[in-house]
């Protein structure tokens, strides 16, 4: 017979897909998921036995783990720069979830250095914004917490951020990827779900072939946040999930989704 704890579990979990517990669907819902599975995962036994971990030996020889550095905010997202350093962001608030205006708190770690040089933006709040880092070694950002249509670029060599055009749709939490050809693929996330553009570098266009709503209304959760979306070497893209199903694009021209029967 089941604990009371998995009881409970298997219950909390039944409701969620039955959808009594909010849905993932509404934009401010991501602090209620959190809570929800936070309060699931107490629930779970310990684990037990677990063996103590083991230095593997290929890495003995390999380098070495550095004490912890202490950053300015809590990052939420992290990119490797063309020069070695590495981006991080946050939100409009360093170590808690964000609610008010249009800023992020960012820096540019060196790991030669040590270095950690803040490098705030107040041009939008890009909480798990789409991200991208460009052919030409500048890092794109795509929406934020606030579903909007802002971009925001990242350039290496000047440090600075600045704002590029507005998308066709705001979005949060949508998935981006470089084209083999310099251009950005954007698609999905709250306020876009339906939707996939593209970038030029200069303007965004939207594609009138690809139609999204087959992923975004699959019965899964967070099924409009953040697909998984890969070049693939022939220049279409895969869609791999979290959904199903899974969907060939091709990001040229007006575009198409194909299933990909998989």
């Amino acid at each position: 017979m089941k604990s009371n704890r998995a009881l409970t579990l298997s219950l909390l979990m039944a409701a969620f897909c039955a959808g009594r517990v909010p849905s993932s669907r509404a934009d401010d819902a991501h602090a209620q998921d959190d809570a929800f599975f936070a309060a699931a995962a107490a629930l779970l036994p310990a684990f037990q036995g677990v063996p103590a971990p083991v230095e593997p030996a290929e890495s003995q020889n390999a380098g070495q783990w550095a004490g912890p550095y202490a950053m300015p905010h809590v990052p939420v997202t992290a990119s490797n720069l063309p020069d070695g350093r590495v981006l991080t962001f946050a939100s409009n608030q360093r170590t808690s979830f964000p609610v008010g205006p249009e800023f992020t708190y960012a820096a540019v770690w060196n790991p030669s250095t040590g270095s950690i040089t803040e490098i705030n933006s107040n041009l939008h709040d890009m909480f798990c914004g789409g991200t991208v880092l460009r052919a030409d070694g500048k890092f794109q950002v795509m929406g934020g917490r606030n579903t909007v249509r802002l971009s925001s670029v990242f350039n290496w060599q000047t440090n600075a951020w600045s704002r590029v055009a507005d998308m066709n749709d705001p979005r949060w939490y949508t998935a981006s990827v470089a084209l083999p050809g310099g251009e950005v693929f954007t698609v999905g996330g709250s306020g876009g779900e339906n939707t996939a553009e593209r970038y030029n570098g200069s303007s965004w266009t939207k594609y009138a072939n690809i139609n999204w709503s087959p992923i975004a209304s699959q019965p899964t959760i967070e099924s409009i946040w953040t697909p998984f979306v890969f070049v693939a070497p022939d220049g279409r893209l895969f869609h791999a999930g979290p959904t199903k199903s899974m969907y060939w694009v091709n990001p040229e021209g007006t575009g198409s989704l194909v299933n990909s029967g998989a």
